[in-house]
């Protein structure tokens, strides 16, 4: 099967059917009743045409450097050094998905002049010669407390000092800075600071005063959180410090070398650091982390070797070195070094490889353990997505709770300007896909994403898609034909930044046109909001939720809904399905339906479609619970089929999926179906949403993301009495492995096809592949790439069939560094 595949156009009105942000599905139906219904976010092929625009920006030129990261659960940190305002600045950044977008930005350092504002003229040579950075460090403990120090050059005369800021809230705010070190007339600067949180609170703060004959490293520790620091001590004369670790409740190690770069010394405390420990080594430690059997482990860079070693005994005595290198010659630079509490261990380094035909080229690379350091892979580009940008230096690791490998590293960009990356490797990818910048309000960060896509009579395409700005997230819709381009832009929602998402779009009888989102506050709860246009008209009316939190005989207590699926038949009829956590401890969800009859100016009390809830057990937490995001189609008899993750004990004891069916109009529920997933109902199979969708004979289709714990796989099922009853699942087996992502779809092509289309990170990086089967059943074809775009991360698809059988295809792309919207039509 090529992608070119041209698709039916049957007769009569087209049906589609859209499912949220996971999944969506794509169907044409000939002869459709007056339930005729359309679907929102669907998903389809591209051809290799070229592809339109809809909404994006090309990279800005913010110079960022030295990007520091940690990790906090699964929240990923950033702390970097800024330069948009002209001088230097520390700036700190949060990601609440394990670094794949990051909250707005905040200015740690207080000084108006920056942390850069240094005079040259007076400024003195010391050994190391790099007095002007900022080394920016970061440290995460716990209960929300970030600890970030710097060398900072707001005293003037040249010389930088040692300041510091702690956040108590998980860095939505930092406090006052504090100078750690302050002006004397001793002819010194201090720089290179490191820092580190035991388990017991105690922040130690470690770093290195340089004066014109010598290199001393320093302490100041605070036992308040932050508030204060005791009075620095020297820690070790004639040594530079170089990385630091907490090892336990009391206990911290740090990384030293001597002035003369001869040898190294862990110091070690087991009191809080009352008192240490030196342990002289004949090698340089630069990166230090604890491994999850409490070992104590450090990467060496000496010449051209990348060395890994262990110490179990406090750093009295390491392993023999384990070599981490490239399959050709090459000089490492830098490395830093990551655990996780499941074993992994990652180091990231800088390394200088020579092209075959020219110089020696800087880039970031990585290596990876699973055997507790005792072999590691081959080192690899982490920056494999930004092929051809050169050069990358400076990177840095971190590892969440779950697993989620974090990279980050800086490019030279055009205009000889730094840009400072981050990219997500999750549990079972190979390569780090396309990356993001840290900071939201470079023209780089404003992300386009989640684009959902429905088509009227008059064939004119009707987008949605959420669009973040530095301060605002905004649910944006402009209106395509293919004979005047683009026409009408709307703004349907902005709200400040976090409060909205999830958007979706329906085409009803006319034009009418009805928009869904999610809306509200992260803690406090999210609601489902619509803006309908009813046909001739010439704008969107005032959002309204589609219905209040229940207070009187309420099914569930209401926390958070999320994720909504729209729907309209043929006479006007519109239905929204959602996910509903409810607010008790264990964020337990449910999926409902709501029914309009007047085209959305109001709705009916919205139904149970689940029959229990899906805990996740641990602290509540509104955008954590388990997803159940629902599909939703309309069939040919007006029944309305809303398809979602099947009720399980826990987390982990999804128990396959659920169709739940009404055929009153959505006033209750008439019946439930189950069906298992190709790998069994024991194991947890469903990824995301499912989609459905009704070919012209009336057989249902549903497809999802299968996931048996860590084999994931393309799936796809067909009932042919209205979800009474599920075929045997089907999942798509290829020569590659099995590495599906999400956003999987179906479409209906000729001659009685299905096609499958998802987004699969095989490669490294999510892009979009396709299979077709029979719509009676068999196997799937081998799949193949839809539309090749290099290192681009595709994400976020949808699609839709226009009367004429071209299939339009719009997308979230990443080609020009940030996340913009594109749309094709597949001849």
């Amino acid at each position: 099967m090529t992608t070119s595949r041209r698709f039916h156009a049957y007769s009569g009105r087209h049906q589609h059917l859209t499912v949220l942000a996971g999944l969506t599905l794509l169907a044409t139906a000939a002869g459709c009743p007056a339930s005729d219904g359309v679907i929102i976010d669907p998903i389809l092929g591209s051809a290799s045409l070229p592809a339109t625009l809809v909404a994006g920006q090309t990279p800005g030129a913010s110079d960022q450097t030295q990007l520091r990261i940690a990790s906090s659960g699964e929240s990923v940190l950033g702390l970097w050094v800024d330069r948009r305002d002209g001088t230097s600045r520390i700036y700190f950044a949060r990601s609440l998905d394990a670094g794949r977008t990051f909250t707005a930005e905040v200015v740690v350092d207080d000084s108006s002049a920056g942390v850069g504002a240094y005079d040259p003229k007076t400024a003195l040579t010391f050994p190391t010669n790099t007095y002007n950075d900022p080394d920016p460090a970061l440290a995460a403990g716990a209960n929300g407390v970030l600890a970030a120090c710097w060398a900072d050059h707001r005293l003037g005369r040249g010389r930088s000092r040692i300041f510091a800021a702690v956040s108590r809230d998980g860095g939505l705010s930092f406090g006052k800075n504090l100078a750690i070190t302050g002006d004397t007339s001793e002819e010194a600067i201090d720089r290179l600071p490191a820092v580190a949180i035991d388990g017991g609170g105690t922040i130690y703060l470690f770093w290195t005063r340089e004066s014109l004959q010598s290199s001393t490293a320093y302490l100041a520790r605070s036992f308040d959180g932050g508030e204060s620091f005791e009075q620095p001590r020297r820690l070790a004369a004639g040594f530079v410090v170089l990385a630091a670790a907490p090892l336990a409740t009391s206990a911290v190690a740090a990384s030293l070398r001597a002035q003369d770069q001869s040898s190294g010394t862990i110091a070690f405390s087991s009191n809080r650091g009352d008192s240490f420990r030196f342990s002289p080594q004949p090698f340089i430690l630069a990166s230090l982390a604890q491994m999850s059997d409490g070992r104590l482990a450090g990467v060496t860079v000496a010449g051209d070797a990348l060395t890994f070693r262990a110490s179990s005994d406090q750093g009295a005595t390491f392993t023999d070195p384990v070599t981490i290198g490239l399959d050709q010659p090459s000089t490492p630079l830098s490395a830093k070094l990551a655990t996780s509490i499941s074993g992994t261990t990652i180091i990231a380094w800088s390394d200088t490889v020579p092209p075959a035909n020219c110089c020696m080229t800087q880039a970031a690379y990585y290596a990876e353990s699973l055997d507790g350091g005792k072999t590691f892979s081959t080192g690899r580009r982490v920056d494999a997505s930004a092929r051809g940008v050169s050069p990358s230096a400076d990177p840095d690791a971190t590892i969440t709770s779950a697993g989620t490998v974090v990279a980050s590293w800086g490019t030279l960009a055009a205009g000889d300007h730094w840009d400072s990356w981050i990219s997500s490797r999750q549990p079972g990818e190979v390569d780090f896909p396309a990356p993001v910048r840290p900071d939201r309000t470079a023209a780089a960060q404003t992300g386009e994403s989640v684009p959902v896509l429905a088509i009227d009579n008059a064939l004119t395409r009707h987008i949605v898609w959420l669009e973040t700005t530095a301060s605002t997230d905004r649910v944006q819709y402009r209106a395509y034909d293919d004979d005047r381009g683009f026409g009408e832009v709307a703004t349907l929602a902005e709200r400040p930044r976090g409060e909205l998402g999830a958007p979706a779009i329906a085409a009803g009888p006319g034009g009418a046109l009805v928009a869904v989102w999610e809306q509200g506050d992260v803690l406090a709860g999210k609601n489902i909001f619509v803006s309908t246009k009813s046909a001739g008209a010439h704008a969107f009316g005032t959002p309204h939720p589609v219905a209040p939190f229940c207070t009187v005989n309420c099914p569930v207590q209401t926390g958070s809904r999320r994720r909504p699926a729209v729907t309209v038949s043929n006479t006007g009829r519109v239905y929204v399905a959602w996910g509903e956590q409810s607010a008790d401890y264990y964020s337990t969800t449910h999926v409902f339906l709501a029914a309009s009859r007047d085209g959305g100016a109001s709705f009916l009390r919205p139904v149970e479609a689940s029959t229990g809830g899906v805990a996740r057990t641990g602290m509540r937490i509104p955008t954590q619970g388990p997803d159940r995001a629902p599909g939703l189609a309309i069939g040919t008899d007006g029944a309305i089929y809303v398809a979602f993750l099947g009720g399980g004990a826990s987390e982990l004891d999804y128990s396959g999926l659920e169709v739940a069916v009404s055929t009153d109009g959505g006033h209750s529920i008439a019946y439930r179906a189950h069906l298992g997933g190709a790998g069994g109902d024991t194991v947890a199979f469903a990824l995301g949403r499912p989609a459905l969708a009704f070919d012209a004979a009336a057989r249902l289709h549903i497809a999802w993301i299968e996931d048996n714990r860590g084999d994931a796989s393309a799936a796809w099922a067909v009932s042919t009495d209205g979800a009474r009853s599920f075929g045997a699942p089907v999942a798509v087996l290829d020569s590659e492995p099995a590495r599906s992502g999400a956003d999987p779809a179906l479409a209906f092509a000729v001659p009685g096809e299905v096609q499958l289309v998802w987004a699969d990170v095989r490669n490294g990086t999510p892009q979009l592949y396709t299979a077709a089967i029979p719509a009676t059943g068999g196997t799937f074809g081998g799949s193949s790439l839809v539309d090749p775009a290099g290192w681009a991360r595709q994400d976020d698809a949808a699609a839709v069939t226009g009367e004429d059988g071209a299939a339009i295809l719009v997308w979230s792309d990443t080609r020009n560094g940030d996340r913009d919207i594109y749309m094709k039509s597949m001849p």
